[in-house]
């Protein structure tokens, strides 16, 4: 199977559960925002942000070294070997989320503390398990078992708000029962248990998945410092309401992460593949123009399609939340093509690029976040965020063009006009036609700037291009 028959097979499959499982996520939203007022679900996000970045430091995200490595294994056999080493660092993981859970919850004294512990746990394990099946190149297990994941966790939440009225605690129960199935329907088809009680682990093969991981897991902790250092920060200077209204308006901006997961996902796999290949900075080269020109037309037509959206799906009390989401989605845009370049630079085991570009960006959102937030409000510190993630794109450009000679067309970058005529749409316009009209039109542009760009089959042989 040639390259672009494969990459085009992973990328509908992942598109598939992707939809499915946004769209599960998506009818959700009316639910919180009418159910749970802003304060509850703010002070459950901000739980959550912190849980994920404790799981992503105590496990030293070893499944993306474990993902790596799987590469160079000729045998399923060697890929079982490389599994079982992670799943034993996983138990040596428990012991330091533990510890940072502990300290957590004495300086925060959250509520729900024993679902929030419960939770952390589950969710590193099921994060191991969706990479087990990505190693055994399982793309149809993986999407399958992350649609019944969302599935189960969105019955739940109907469940548990709707008609047994729990409240915050639903969120919790929820997320921990799809994690659950997803692991036990992973487990059920590679049968990872029986062969982990008979493995020793291999000292030398982990450390090599974490030479290879903890610049990640550094990068994931200044990446917080981005992300989730704003949700702390309006917590604390603005308090739980107004990060209840960030929440909503974040989920909502990351429906144009949609397409750049699918394209990630099945890129992942496909450079890892060609890791050796002569030719594969041309391919680079042509992903990330097609990604790029895809992210910005996305993020120009969504920001029209939330603003004829909101006032169907939120409730009153979120209402505010309208007003910073066009800044945020580009933010998000740009984050998600940062965090496709980072791919590359993994690909190339020149992971130190991705925690440098991290750390320089995660210093001015650090530096300017509180000032904004004292100064002007959630939409300073939003603005803010979003700066900063177009730095750390801006900086990741910089060192694909200084260390690989990789460089986007200028005419990609003239495309990000489409975004600013979105977002004054946004703010004046008030007839659905004209609004709709231009979605249309935005179709279009991007189906004939797609087409031209696409016309080098970038997978396979390369057409040389005059210069």
């Amino acid at each position: 199977m040639n390259r672009l028959k494969r990459f085009l097979q992973t990328a509908l499959t992942y598109f598939i559960g992707n939809i499915l499982s946004k769209l599960i996520t998506f009818v959700l939203i009316p639910i919180y925002t009418n159910k749970l007022t802003p304060s509850e679900y703010g002070n459950y996000d901000l739980v959550i942000t912190i849980i994920t970045l404790f799981v992503s430091v105590a496990f030293f995200q070893i499944w993306d070294g474990m993902f790596r490595f799987s590469f160079e294994c000729k045998e399923d056999n060697e890929k079982y070997d490389v599994v079982c080493d992670t799943l034993y660092f996983y138990l040596i993981g428990i012991f330091l989320y533990l510890v940072a859970f502990y300290f957590a919850f004495c300086i925060l004294k959250f509520d729900y503390y024993i679902f929030a512990l419960i939770f952390g746990l589950i969710y590193g394990l099921q994060y191991v398990y969706s990479f087990i099946a990505r190693v055994f190149l399982r793309n149809k297990l993986f999407v399958f078992s992350g649609t019944a994941n969302t599935l189960v966790t969105a019955l739940c939440n109907i469940v548990f708000i709707i008609y047994l009225d729990y409240g915050v605690v639903s969120l919790y129960l929820s997320q921990i029962c799809g994690c659950i199935i997803q692991i036990l329907i992973i487990e059920m088809s590679i049968k990872i248990r029986k062969r982990f009680f008979k493995h020793r682990p291999n000292i030398k093969a982990l450390r090599k998945m974490l030479k290879f991981s903890i610049p990640l897991c550094i990068a994931t902790i200044s990446y917080w410092l981005l992300n989730g250092f704003t949700k702390l920060v309006i917590n604390q200077c603005l308090g739980a309401y107004e990060n209840g209204i960030y929440a909503i308006a974040s989920s909502l901006a990351n429906i144009v992460v949609i397409t750049v997961n699918v394209f990630q996902f099945a890129w992942n796999e496909t450079a890892y593949m060609m890791a050796n290949d002569t030719n594969r900075k041309i391919l680079y080269k042509k992903s990330i123009e097609l990604l790029f020109v895809t992210v910005v037309y996305g993020c120009a037509i969504l920001c029209i399609g939330v603003k004829l959206l909101f006032p169907f799906m939120i409730g009153s009390e979120y209402s505010r939340a309208s007003e910073i989401i066009p800044i945020l989605m580009i933010g998000v845009s740009s984050n998600a093509i940062a965090g496709f370049l980072g791919t590359i630079f993994m690909t190339e085991r020149k992971t130190s690029y991705i925690l440098i570009s991290t750390v320089c960006a995660a210093f001015v959102n650090i530096s300017l976040s509180k000032i904004s937030a004292v100064i002007v409000g959630i939409q300073g510190i939003v603005f803010i965020l979003s700066f900063s993630f177009i730095l750390l794109m801006a900086i990741r450009l910089f060192f694909l063009k200084q260390n690989f000679n990789i460089s986007i067309n200028i005419s990609c970058y003239f495309t990000s006009i489409v975004v600013i005529i979105s977002l004054l749409m946004y703010k004046y316009v008030t007839s659905i036609i004209p609004l709709v009209v231009y979605i249309f039109i935005l179709i279009f542009m991007y189906l004939m700037i797609s087409q031209k760009l696409m016309g080098i089959n970038f997978f396979g042989k390369v057409r040389k291009e005059k210069v």
